[in-house]
């Protein structure tokens, strides 16, 4: 959901200058007065003036145009030294480029504004508005800790003065990139005070932006009818002031409350009338805003080529603007999309673009300085309050001692008694004073300590979602992982369709994998296959997905079917993948591989490392592998293929070292080769169903409190 946090007062900016915006709506008469008015001007402070002036109002109808009068009013405010008028034609480009989305250049300009402030040491609200207008680009530029440090500067500068108008416009910066760090009361907050300031002077612009703003908090707490009301209101207030770009935003608000309520047509509807305004303004960060929820209408509507034509022209405008906001959303509805259209590479690249931008946004550093501004705009605040309080206490001394004086003078004509009890008087001052300043030492160490207590606590429960956070994000990148490793493996469905008696038992250790099943049908030929890849978890499920992709290259590119010759070519495979590689890796896989012929019922077998078992009326043939796995090792040798000839009720038996190698029983030993081997052959016999059942629950007890070491893999056929 976008919103219209992320723009500013252009009119309540007008004013700053003296200048009656309300008489100035972007009409074409009001340029041409503009430019007749011009005609008549004699000198260069003038002409800097009013071209300024000119610039704002071609502003959001002409971008190009005010830029070439904003560039003319800094011309000559340099060559008449005018510094105030210098830091106008900068704010006027700032914000020009902000709205094309070229926030470098902006910043580059509100910088050298700020340089020329502090040079000049420029009174009035130029330093506020410098701070708003920083805290507004590095908040669309997602930089979001400087923006929120330039707020507060904003709001510090401007409670010195009190002005209600500027107290509106900070306010209101303030909450917007509160807004887009998802800190939604702070920002409901903010956008209450400005819009009390805005009523209070009857700014109607103001009233119209904020209200859509405060609909917009709503809308992301979920309140939606109180959102709908608030677009509704500030859409009708947009249209009674003739405001084009709050006309648009409100069309995109509304689009965007019915796209929630899943009425996509009428919310494509409202999204077009706002994309129509913002692209003749030439503002790219909204039309990317809307390039992306159209695609997420059409992603929820099904029209899956549709959304991905929107979101690739939101992710294009993305890259143009150098907005990591505009990224993590444009990544994650193509991300989204790619999934529905069953395109897993795609998904998955886009998935990780998403995490990373998503991870610059709100990285821990971010999160740490704001929390250090907030504190710093409380400690600022408070020194300020207490150094006024120092001057009235200092006023009061002054007075109290003057007061003292008359007092001395006159007790010296009283008599000796009075002055005696004068004296007694004063102890007891002294006295109860003593006191006084014991008690206020005592509650200041009192406040000191739980001010501590309180920064530790707010600390430590920021130390602690900062954990959280990252933990959620790790665990659902895994899980993605996961959904990932699936679509590698063969459905069970397929298997059971080509070898209806057979089972595969598959427990990752994790929750990705480094084992892994395959298989692959050609013509009469089945072949299968059990592996094993370096490592486990994350690691294990990267070289599996190598792996895997190595099987299916081998027998759909190269068309090999003798499992022998299978393992040569994946071992080329891995290894060219894995020299690609700055650093030595020597990762790889035990497999065992087979190939059923269903016509002739002939079995031909490779295997490295990992063998493969076929019990025969109770006794059990082990067909022995290559001792060396698949990938880089030194004095490699071909793979043998071995041939046998199956019997009926012949069971096959393939699988990795995760069984065997479990830690269990009585004593915490391993399960070991040669007890599996006794089980399989006493449950050959039964249905592949029933034997998975038995080996489960056999696997189960034996582990008992034990953790499991491996992933486990058994691939069961009984012919």
């Amino acid at each position: 959901m976008k919103q219209r946090a992320i723009y500013f007062f252009f009119y309540l900016l007008l004013i700053f200058f003296d200048f009656d915006a309300s008489s100035y709506a972007q009409e074409p008469h009001v340029i041409d007065s503009l430019k007749q008015k011009i005609k008549t001007l004699s000198n260069d402070t003038s002409f800097s003036y009013w071209y300024d002036v000119l610039a704002k109002e071609y502003s959001e109808i002409n971008p190009d145009s005010a830029i070439i009068y904003a560039n003319h009013s800094l011309a000559l405010a340099k060559k008449i030294n005018k510094p105030e008028y210098q830091i106008d034609a900068l704010l006027s480009l700032a914000m020009i480029y902000r709205h094309r989305g070229e926030f470098n250049t902006a910043l580059n300009h509100l910088q050298n504004a700020l340089a020329i402030a502090t040079k000049h040491k420029i009174k009035g609200n130029y330093f506020e508005q410098v701070y708003s207008s920083l805290n507004l680009a590095y908040t669309e530029q997602g930089n979001y800790t400087v923006g929120i440090e330039y707020g507060f500067k904003s709001l510090h500068e401007i409670e010195k003065t009190g002005d209600t108008l500027t107290m509106a416009l900070s306010n209101n910066n303030l909450a917007n990139t509160f807004f887009q760090i998802k800190q939604f009361e702070k920002a409901m907050k903010h956008y209450k005070i400005a819009l009390t300031y805005a009523k209070k002077i009857n700014h109607l612009y103001g009233q119209a932006l904020l209200t859509g703003n405060i609909g917009s908090v709503y809308y992301e707490i979920r309140k939606l009818d109180s959102a709908k009301i608030y677009f509704e209101q500030s859409l009708n207030l947009s249209r009674k002031i003739d405001d084009v770009v709050g006309e648009a935003t409100s069309y995109l608000n509304l689009g965007s409350y019915y796209q929630i309520t899943h009425d996509n047509k009428t919310a494509i509807d409202y999204f077009l009338k706002s994309l129509k305004i913002f692209e003749e303004m030439k503002m790219q960060p909204n039309i990317a805003d809307l390039y992306y929820n159209i695609a997420t209408s059409y992603l929820e509507m099904k029209e899956y080529k549709k959304s991905e034509n929107y979101a690739k022209k939101s992710l294009e405008i993305a890259d143009q603007i150098e907005s990591y906001p505009h990224k993590e959303q444009a990544h994650l509805a193509l991300k989204n999309v790619f999934e529905k259209m069953k395109n897993m590479e795609q998904a998955y690249y886009h998935y990780k673009e998403y995490i990373l931008a998503r991870d610059t946004i709100y990285n821990e550093k971010n999160k740490k300085e704001q929390f250090k501004s907030e504190l710093i705009y409380e400690y600022d605040k408070k020194r300020y309050t207490d150094s006024l309080g120092q001057v009235l206490l200092s006023k009061i001394q002054k007075e109290e001692l003057s007061r003292e004086k008359e007092k001395t003078e006159t007790q010296k004509k009283l008599s000796y008694t009075a002055l005696i009890g004068f004296i007694l008087m004063l102890l007891l001052a002294l006295f109860i004073y003593k006191g006084y300043k014991e008690k206020k030492r005592s509650n200041k160490i009192i406040s000191e300590q739980k001010n501590k207590v309180e920064i530790q606590k707010h600390e430590i429960e920021f130390q602690k979602s900062i954990l959280e956070t990252k933990n959620k994000e790790v665990t659902d990148s895994i899980n993605y992982a996961k959904h990932l490793q699936d679509a590698i493996l063969p459905p069970l469905s397929q298997i059971k369709e080509h070898l209806p008696d057979s089972f595969i038992l598959y427990q990752p250790k994790d929750i990705v994998a480094g084992d892994f099943y395959w298989m692959e049908v050609v013509d009469n030929n089945i072949l299968i296959a059990a592996a094993d890849c370096t490592g486990h978890g994350v690691p294990g499920a990267m070289v599996s997905v190598v792996c895997s992709n190595a099987l299916n290259r081998a027998v759909k590119e190269f068309g090999i079917l003798e499992p022998g010759k299978i393992l040569d070519k994946v071992r080329e495979f891995v290894i060219e993948t894995f020299e690609k590689s700055e650093s030595e890796v020597k990762d790889g896989m035990d497999i065992s591989l087979c190939l059923i012929n269903k016509n002739t019922n002939e079995l031909k077998w490779s295997g490295a490392n990992n063998p493969l078992w076929i019990v025969r009326n109770n006794e059990l043939i082990e067909l022995k592998p290559n001792k060396q796995p698949i990938g880089k090792i030194d004095n490699p040798t071909p793979f043998t293929t071995l041939v046998n000839k199956l019997q009926l009720k012949d069971s096959i038996y393939l699988f990795t070292d995760g069984y065997a190698d479990q830690f269990g029983g009585p004593k915490g030993k391993k399960f070991k080769y040669s007890q599996l081997k006794e089980e399989l052959i006493f449950i050959s016999q039964l249905s592949a169903e029933k034997q998975a059942e038995l080996l489960v629950n056999k696997i189960q007890n034996w582990k008992g409190s034990f953790e499991q070491v491996d992933d486990i893999l058994v691939i069961g056929i009984k012919l």
